[in-house]
């Protein structure tokens, strides 16, 4: 029975957005005009943050509901968060510098990013930007608020697209960019 307890608590804590949404959403190029910036770039850093607060209240919380267990490792929590460098290689909505530090509030599990080396089209936006009600769109509280994050849509792909991507190329004629 405690066993019972202790992996339905570990799943309430671990990050699963995949499991909250019931109808999986395609990218939509219409979104990226909730974009601040949208670049072609290619990530030179990547590095995932732990919240170490909350992982220490969880440690405590599932200790307390089963007291012999050993302390869960491994374990990524909706709170923890990735950290990218990214350099610019091409603007193609808003100004960006040449290298941007972006946050990436709900990165993939996987934490081996970018799974393939190459560009990537980022939407990005300012966590203080405004979004009109209705719209979908939504930015994760930061733990860093000044830093600027990926966009993203409920129950959709992050706007990290692959350069070349069906996707990728369907905002790119969105925005009017060039498509080579």
């Amino acid at each position: 029975m405690r066993r019972e307890i202790f992996w339905l608590g570990v799943s309430l804590l671990v990050a699963q957005p995949v499991a909250a949404c019931i109808i999986h959403r395609p990218v939509d190029p219409e979104n990226v005009e909730f974009a601040d910036r949208v670049v072609s770039a290619r990530v030179t850093f990547f590095e995932m943050v732990r919240d170490e607060e909350a992982h220490r209240r969880a440690t405590q919380t599932l200790a307390s509901l089963v007291p012999e267990s050993a302390p869960a490792t491994g374990v990524r929590l909706l709170t923890d968060y990735a950290r990218l460098t990214l350099v610019v290689e091409e603007t193609l909505k808003g100004e960006a510098a040449r290298e941007i530090q972006a946050i990436w509030a709900n990165p993939p599990h996987d934490e081996r990013f970018p799974f393939v080396p190459g560009r990537y089209l980022f939407a990005l936006r300012k966590p203080t930007s405004p979004i009109g009600t209705g719209s979908g769109a939504f930015i994760p509280a930061s733990p860093q608020p000044a830093a600027i994050q990926i966009l993203e849509i409920p129950c959709a792909p992050s706007f990290v697209l692959p350069e070349g991507s069906k996707e990728a190329l369907a905002i790119r004629a969105r925005l009017g960019a060039d498509t080579n």
